[in-house]
């Protein structure tokens, strides 16, 4: 299984390490209760893993850049679109796989398909095709949500976002309820897809981030820090 290559402009644009993701001086807070405060981070394509405590706001973070919910200050510019001034244009460029799948319990996995596919103004649902056989979801493509397991609606959620071929992916513990052959297919893919599409993700699972070639994003309550190799490599190759 292998991802769909970019086009040439794409290519043009991975060469010179466009930013895809831009978040600065990023703000939340809950009531009284700040999750974090000043956060600030480029990144370009390629695989990267966000990494911390639990409870430091690494959910929160991978949704307020999806835009499921609200920042209080700060602003996130995916794939050179302002998340706050354009928020469907933002969206349009990113797929996210929640770390809890939330879908209507009578849809099937069809339906389900069909569904983000007429959202995202895809022209034929069967580009989930290729991605729906090497998931093994084909016998439960007729099967309702409520009656799936938690594993087989991530796979799912897995194929939806893959099948718009985002420039940006953002995946919220994104092993959980994988089998191993489900597992092996998402490394894969991430892999062949890094060179023109930035992956963020969050997961405890240091052998994934290693079999990824993710570089790590560390996370604290006021900071987004990269290992310094990928730092100062950062540093230099984006204009």
């Amino acid at each position: 299984m292998h991802a769909i290559e970019p086009n040439d402009q794409t290519a043009h644009s991975i060469c010179v390490m466009q930013r895809l993701l831009t978040i600065t001086d990023l703000a939340k807070a809950y009531g009284f209760k700040s999750v974090f405060r000043g956060l600030s981070l480029d990144l370009p394509a390629g695989n990267f893993a966000l990494v911390g405590a639990n409870g430091v706001g690494k959910s929160t973070l991978l949704r307020l850049i999806a835009g499921a919910e609200h920042a209080d200050s700060g602003r996130i510019v995916v794939d050179g679109v302002d998340l706050a001034q354009t928020p469907i244009a933002a969206k349009e460029r990113l797929a996210y796989v929640p770390d809890e799948p939330v879908a209507y319990p009578f849809l099937t996995g069809r339906e389900f398909l069909n569904l983000v596919a007429e959202l995202r103004r895809l022209d034929d649902a069967e580009l989930a095709a290729p991605f729906v056989e090497a998931m093994a979801l084909d016998k439960h493509l007729d099967t309702r949500f409520q009656s799936m397991s938690l594993g087989t609606q991530r796979k799912f959620f897995v194929v939806a976002a893959f099948m718009d071929e985002p420039r940006v992916l953002l995946m919220d513990e994104l092993t959980n309820g994988l089998d191993r052959a489900a597992r092996e297919v998402l490394i894969e893919l991430l892999r062949d897809s890094a060179p023109w599409r930035l992956t963020l993700f969050s997961t405890h699972d240091e052998d994934f981030i290693v079999r990824c070639d993710a570089q790590r994003v560390e996370m604290s309550r006021n900071e987004l820090k990269l290992e310094p190799q990928t730092q100062r490599r950062l540093a230099e190759a984006m204009p």
